[in-house]
């Protein structure tokens, strides 16, 4: 692979914890990183949203080079020192800030066997879990949600467990969010690979028309209106749109979905020689749960405000957000 065509580097430590690195100084320098969780490489398949995150990533990288931008100062300063401590002028003007919500969510539910297991059966090579199809992202993300809330009432919330084993009862659940789905025609797809949900359905809708909840609002990805529904509490969901095959990941056609559920805002001042500010370095990274028996959750994502804002990426993501019983 020629050296410019490399867009990020992924290490892992060898006694646990991953760090992946931009290949490229225009980009903020720590795109992800864990201090327990491996990357695994030879995967042959990641959750939607995780090939959706590493996918736009990458397309942002290629658009810095390939429209020969130049390196910003907040960049530049990142990179001199991925650490920034930096004292506290004499006369004040700026103040360090730190703020973090840990993770909400306390489920790690997956889409195979225990999950699966009153999905349509599937003749695949190799075979699926328990011979059926995926219980499919979208509504993997929407069951951890309602397992969150624990709402409508009528479910038997004590007999879902938050580990990645699952029963009948979380399956016939899942089952259930299915049939709402397609309660207005077929809107969940199938296949040997993953089940998808048509990218136009109102999954926002669902939790109101279907499943009672007072509120719930879907809008584009908004990183200040996600921050503030984490400080209330309240997990929100992301959805995209389609990817490219690349690397060693599938591709997924129709709707990908996942669940965010904390983050890390810091902002650290900048100052000259003399101890006077003059800006100031934000970082913000999130807390995702992919929907894929936790893995890759304890891990910190960097929001992606470092993509140029005239360019309109191919995976344009929205959020379901304002979710409330």
């Amino acid at each position: 692979m020629k050296k410019n065509n490399i867009v990020f580097y992924i290490v892992n430590y060898k006694n646990g914890g991953f760090v992946i690195l931009a290949a490229d100084n225009r980009s903020i320098p720590i795109l992800a990183y864990s201090e327990t969780e491996t990357f695994n490489l030879n995967a042959e398949f990641y959750s939607s949203g995780l090939v959706e995150w590493l996918s736009e990533t990458k397309e942002s990288i290629k658009y810095l080079r390939e429209n020969k931008i130049d390196q910003s100062l907040e960049a530049k300063k990142n990179w001199e020192d991925v650490n920034i401590f930096q004292k506290e002028p004499p006369g004040g003007g700026c103040e360090n800030e730190f703020e973090q919500v840990d993770r909400l969510l306390s489920t790690s539910w997956n889409q195979g066997s225990g999950f699966n297991n009153y999905m349509p059966l599937k003749n695949c090579n190799p075979p699926l879990p328990n011979g059926r199809a995926w219980a499919g992202c979208v509504p993997v993300a929407i069951a951890q949600m309602m397992r969150y809330h624990q709402y409508p009432t009528n479910y038997n919330w004590s007999n879902m467990p938050t580990n990645n084993m699952g029963n009948n009862t979380i399956s016939s659940f899942i089952k259930d969010i299915h049939d709402k789905i397609n309660y207005y025609g077929s809107a969940v797809h199938y296949e040997c690979d993953a089940t998808g949900v048509n990218t136009d359905y109102n999954t926002a809708g669902l939790f109101r028309n279907f499943f009672g909840y007072s509120t719930a609002s879907s809008a584009d990805y908004n990183s200040n209106i996600i921050v503030n529904e984490l400080r209330a509490n309240r997990p929100v969901i992301l959805q995209g749109g389609r990817n490219a095959n690349w690397w060693i990941f599938n591709n997924y056609d129709d709707g990908h979905m996942w669940v965010c559920d904390g983050f890390k805002r810091s902002k650290i001042c900048i100052f000259d020689d003399n101890g006077n500010p003059i800006g100031a370095v934000h970082y913000l990274y999130y807390r995702m749960n992919w929907g894929w028996g936790g893995e890759y959750n304890d891990a910190w994502y960097a929001n992606n405000n470092f993509n140029p804002s005239t360019y309109t990426f191919n995976f344009q993501k929205k959020m379901i957000y304002n979710i409330k019983p």
